[in-house]
């Protein structure tokens, strides 16, 4: 489901690459990120649509399939990460590609199907 036309973009960070990061920020010396304001990301953004075709693309499956509803109030054209202070004060910036972590998402998904079945059950109360 894409809220909108799908042009918003986003920066997207594999969870591995944020592991990573959390690692680094819990062994690094405090000093030098007490006070700041460090972002975690890749630096590039993708927009939503590419991110639903790029889904669909690896499940072989059509765009057809891309279901469109009302933007949601308040939505933010565009999310991106300054990478400066984590490649600085953290020595660490994302390993991962979107299109890698894409396929590991995936590869998850197919792998632990009785984990996320259980959520179905969700979406029959949201009506959605």
């Amino acid at each position: 489901t894409i809220h909108g036309d799908g042009n918003s973009s986003r920066d997207w960070l594999f969870v591995e690459d944020t592991c990573r990061a959390l690692d680094k920020i819990l062994h690094v010396d405090r000093k030098k990120v007490i006070g700041e304001t460090i972002n975690l990301g890749t630096g590039s953004d993708t927009c939503v649509l590419d991110i639903g075709r790029k889904i669909l693309g690896k499940l072989d499956k059509p765009e057809s399939m891309l279901n469109y509803i009302k933007d949601r109030p308040g939505q933010v054209l565009r999310h991106i990460s300054s990478t400066d202070k984590s490649k600085e004060l953290l020595d660490w910036q994302a390993e991962i590609s979107l299109d890698t972590g894409l396929e590991k998402t995936i590869e998850f998904y197919k792998n632990n199907r009785q984990w996320w079945e259980r959520f179905i059950w969700m979406k029959e109360l949201w009506g959605s």
